[in-house]
């Protein structure tokens, strides 16, 4: 918008006419009081009053409405238009440097202002002379801040309410000093009455503006103070608005999450705008389906769970979310949580594991390839001697042995391979580890092996798939009994680590296994047994997987070995 515009222009018009009328219609009876008043305006336009609001007012005008009263309109607007060119003078240091279109405008909106008061002033003329003064002072006030509104609206395109309506309160203190001065000045008419009213005018403003200054000052201090911490509302604003992820805040009403903050870029990515989030719960812009879940990880945070983690998937974006709940009194008052993108990092990953897959793959066929070359070569040198007629009964036993051994390879590998039943049940921990070791009763004996039990869990309960995981169970103890070849002891023993985990600890006294081979247990066709393939480790560890659960192996040459199973706990 340009500062010359219709109605600019027409208040400078208005001004060219002020001026004329006031050149025509301009008539002095008392000049003595005409120049005193004069110098006030000047003095008061060039010394601006600081109100509260942050607004400098130049108090000149009290001085133009006592002349407007004593004198009429003409000398009113001599005083203004002389008053205005030494403010506009102060402000820009030079008579030359003077923007003389705004001089004009202003012009023009103060003699609109008078005009009004000056009809006011005759109609009020048989009231009060306080009532009076109060009303002309109300109009030429509001007149000249609704013009001045209208410049700035046709100049910079725009006024808020807050800022139109903002300094009408502030304006009440020059309209109210206007209802104390004016009627005190009227009544008199004698010069040494008038000058006896203006010192005790003088000083009384004086005391008023020192005494108020301060008050001025701490209103300024809590404006500046609003507006700094107004700023940083924006600054934060801005900041969670342009985060790569998204933060969002919500709290319960009604049995009902509601969410109060929701903000990110990642928001405008998976499809939403903040309208239509904030005040709303899941169901309002999630399918149901993914708000029935996302509410179970709500209510947990809410209920005063740390930290609570969930993965979720929404419009092709895959997000980890995080929330943590805020807490008064220790009370829970809302949840704050964040979401990240980690799309590509999935997609990484599942690239890593295709590629690790081929390379288990490929490990394994090798490892196929290898363990069952082995008896089809004593199978086939076998086989020679029999086509030599070299026939003996004992080289059919040795074929048969081959090829169990071949077939188990097979098996182990098939039980690899094979996809896990996901019918889990809650299981008494302690009752189905008596019932694994039941099974050993007669070997324990052969092996001269004595099993101990230490279950310090009070009456633990896990979800498990029994035969999987029973077979679990059975490799660790069977590997524990082939590690004590002249017999020992193995300890059974349980314990909690976690407020939600069970650890169950396998030790045996064993022979042991050097330190460089502990890192490669686990890994198909690595055993240290001597016709081991490895594969009902590998096995064991993809049930326990299965489970949420963990293998750990320690162990220490002609010591023994410890084996942790980790599984979490069911109520």
């Amino acid at each position: 918008m340009k500062e010359r515009n219709l109605y600019t222009y027409v208040l400078s018009l208005v001004a060219i006419y002020a001026v004329w009328e006031t050149i025509i219609d301009f008539e002095i009876s008392n000049w003595f009081f005409y120049l005193l008043l004069i110098g006030l305006v000047i003095v008061w336009d060039l010394f601006p009053v600081k109100l509260p609001s942050g607004i400098e007012y130049e108090a000149g005008s009290i001085g133009c409405l006592l002349i407007l009263f004593q004198f009429g309109l003409s000398a009113c607007m001599l005083s203004c238009i002389i008053g205005l060119l030494f403010a506009f003078w102060k402000n820009a240091k030079s008579f030359k440097k003077i923007k003389w279109f705004r001089y004009t405008v202003s012009i023009g909106m103060y003699y609109l202002s008078f005009l009004l008061a000056y009809k006011v002033m005759g109609y009020t003329a048989y009231l009060n002379p306080y009532i009076q003064a109060f009303a002309i002072a109300s109009v030429f006030e509001l007149a000249n801040h609704i013009l001045m509104a209208g410049v700035k609206k046709t100049v910079t395109g725009s006024v808020t309410t807050g800022e139109f309506f903002g300094p009408l309160k502030t304006l009440l203190i020059p309209v109210i000093m206007y209802t104390i001065i004016l009627p005190r000045l009227m009544r008199h008419q004698e010069i040494q009455e008038w000058l006896d009213e203006i010192s005790f005018l003088a000083i009384a403003s004086i005391t008023i503006i020192y005494f108020s200054s301060a008050f001025t000052k701490e209103l300024t201090k809590r404006r500046e103070a609003q507006e700094a911490l107004y700023l940083a509302q924006q600054e934060l604003e801005d900041t969670l608005r342009h985060q790569q992820g998204m933060t969002f805040k919500f709290k319960e009403a009604d049995e009902k999450f509601i969410h109060t903050l929701y903000d990110g870029e990642l928001m405008y990515r998976l499809g939403f705008v903040p309208e239509k989030v904030i005040g709303k719960e899941l169901s309002n812009f999630v399918p149901i389906d993914m708000a029935l879940k996302t509410e179970s990880y709500y209510r947990r945070a809410w209920n005063g769970e740390e930290n609570v983690i969930y993965e979720g998937e929404l419009n092709g974006i895959i997000y980890l979310a995080s929330l943590r709940p805020i807490k008064r009194n220790g009370k829970v008052v809302e949840v704050i949580g964040s979401c990240v993108d980690i799309t590509e990092r999935k997609q990484a990953e599942d690239l890593l594991l295709k590629s690790e897959k081929l390379a288990v793959a490929g490990q394994l066929a090798a490892g196929i390839a290898h363990e069952v070359r082995n008896p089809l070569t004593t199978i086939r040198g076998i086989i020679q001697l029999m086509q030599s007629g070299r026939m003996k009964e004992q080289y059919f036993d040795l074929i048969v042995s081959e090829i169990d051994r071949m077939n188990q390879i097979i098996r182990d590998f098939l039980s690899l391979a094979k996809p896990y039943s996901t019918s889990f049940k809650r299981t008494n921990l302690h009752s189905f580890l008596e019932d694994t070791v039941l099974l050993f009763t007669a070997e324990k004996i052969m092996r001269n092996v004595q099993i101990e039990r230490d279950f310090s869990i009070d009456n633990p309960w896990i979800l498990c798939e029994e035969a999987q995981l029973k077979q679990v169970f059975i490799n660790i103890i069977k590997n524990a009994f082939e590690a004590m070849p002249n017999g020992g002891n193995l300890t059974i023993s349980t314990h909690v680590s976690e407020p939600n985990l069970a650890v169950i600890r396998f030790s045996d006294s064993g022979l042991g296994i050097p330190e460089d081979r502990l890192d490669k247990l686990g890994e198909p066709f690595y055993s240290t047994k001597e016709k081991g393939t490895g594969l009902g480790l590998m096995v064991s560890y993809r049930i326990v997987e299965q489970h949420n659960g963990t293998i750990r192996i320690q162990s220490k040459l002609n010591v023994g070995t410890t084996v942790e199973v980790v599984l979490p706990l069911v109520k």
